[in-house]
C-alpha cells in the first residue's frame, strides 16, 4: 500500500492573522487548505480533573508533503480540532510527508 492509501481522513487547515486597521489590532481565521488527506495517530492523554476524563490528548497526524502548514495552525477533522504544536516538513526524507504533532483540549 502507498502512503497515499494510509491517509484515511480529511482535514480542513485554517490560519489566525492579525490585521492593524485603526487604533488597534484585529484578529481574524482563514481557511488555509481544505480536503487535505491526513491521518491521526494517538500518542497520550492527560487527564485533568477529578473525574478523571481525559481533558487533552496527545496526537501525531501526518498529511502530503508540500502542504502549506505552520505552528499554531489548527486542523479541523471530523468536526474536531487540533491545534498544531510542531511541524517537520520533511519527516520522511526525500519529499515523502509531513508529520505534525498536535494536540486536542475538550
Amino acid at each position: 500500500m502507498s502512503f497515499a492509501g494510509l491517509l484515511d481522513k480529511s482535514a480542513t487547515i485554517t490560519r489566525k492573522s492579525t490585521t492593524n486597521n485603526g487604533p488597534s489590532p484585529s484578529a481574524s481565521t482563514s481557511v488555509v487548505s481544505s480536503s487535505v488527506p491526513c491521518r491521526l495517530h494517538f500518542l497520550s492523554a492527560k487527564e485533568l480533573g477529578e473525574y478523571y476524563d481525559p481533558s487533552v490528548e496527545q496526537y501525531t497526524i501526518y498529511i502530503p508533503y508540500g502542504t502549506d502548514i505552520q505552528n499554531s495552525d489548527k486542523l479541523t477533522i471530523n468536526s474536531t480540532n487540533y491545534e498544531v504544536e510542531g511541524v517537520n516538513a520533511d519527516a520522511g526524507g526525500q519529499s515523502h510527508h509531513v508529520e505534525l504533532t498536535a494536540k486536542r483540549v475538550k
